[in-house]
């Protein structure tokens, strides 16, 4: 389709009738229906995947990383574009992408954990809930990838130990020198270690219960609820829907259902916890997010 088309793939079948035998040996995987166009030097998969492995690319820009990482794992999930996606991840500039990924994941769950620590005021929480996502998509494309490495047998089982072992801060050298020593190697300078992913369940910061909302915007969501345009809205994130109230029609009903006498300070007020539970609601959605792709892991 159009989607695929924009992405670089195109269709196997046709590309095998235009090459050269010897090219064809790139293509001869009869599983892919779908490969790289080998007219498009670099496909729009190369560009984001080199963004991805740029340091410090998914604190600086989370929301595009976010979006990024949502596509990769939809095109490694997909029958069409699966084998040609993970073969090429799993070969990306001379490592594995995944692999990488996991390596970088702690690094990000620190940032999240010291951003949410300092923001009493929830003014980051956009950037807390997408850096949130973007580690649920990692465990969920690490997910994937073991899953179906492990399906493929023997030939393809040091990808899963590569993972794995990034999984746990596994090093086979460092393992067998304290084998050798008698020391268990989970221990690191006499205190036990917490091993990779497992900081993401140690550093996740508990959510405080969302407001009670005030009577005033409970009349205005039922009210809005008879007219055009409700104050409730719906927002996914990995599959979970949420709700959020809208601001701007929460502020109209307001005014609407006859709070004419309602000071500026008793509107402000109201919709200060509006955007409050907003913010509440969407930590909890992302942070049930990243359970669920860690379940998942």
């Amino acid at each position: 389709n159009l989607a695929q088309m924009l992405l670089g793939f195109k269709e196997r079948a046709a590309i095998l009738s235009r090459v050269s035998t010897n090219t064809q040996r790139l293509y001869d995987d009869p599983r892919a229906r779908l490969v790289f166009n080998p007219a498009c030097e670099e496909t729009p998969l190369h560009v984001i995947c080199g963004f991805l492995s740029s340091p410090g690319a998914c604190v600086e820009m989370p929301h595009l990383a976010e979006a990024c990482f949502e596509l990769l794992y939809v095109l490694c999930r997909s029958n069409a574009t699966s084998i040609t996606t993970t073969l090429y991840l799993r070969n990306y500039g001379g490592g594995n992408f995944v692999s990488h990924q996991l390596e970088q994941l702690p690094n990000i769950v620190n940032f999240v954990a010291t951003r949410c620590e300092n923001d009493n005021e929830n003014e980051d929480t956009d950037k807390i809930c997408a850096l949130t996502n973007v580690c649920a998509w990692i465990l969920k494309l690490a997910a994937l990838e073991i899953h179906l490495n492990v399906r493929a047998g023997a030939t393809r089982i040091h990808y899963v130990h590569e993972n794995l072992s990034k999984m746990f801060r596994f090093e086979s050298g460092n393992a067998a020198v304290a084998a050798a020593e008698g020391k268990d190697a989970t221990f690191d300078r006499g205190q036990q270690s917490r091993m990779g992913t497992f900081e993401v369940l140690d550093k996740i910061v508990p959510v405080s219960a969302p407001p009670v909302l005030p009577p005033e915007i409970r009349r205005a969501v039922r009210s809005s609820n008879t007219n055009s345009q409700s104050c409730v809205e719906s927002r996914t994130y990995g599959g979970n829907e949420f709700s959020r109230l809208n601001i701007v029609v929460l502020c109209r009903e307001l005014d609407l259902n006859g709070m004419v006498g309602m000071s500026r300070e008793r509107l402000r007020e109201l919709l200060s916890i509006a955007i409050r539970w907003n913010k509440i609601e969407q930590q909890i959605a992302s942070q049930l997010h990243l359970f669920q792709a860690w379940n998942q892991f």
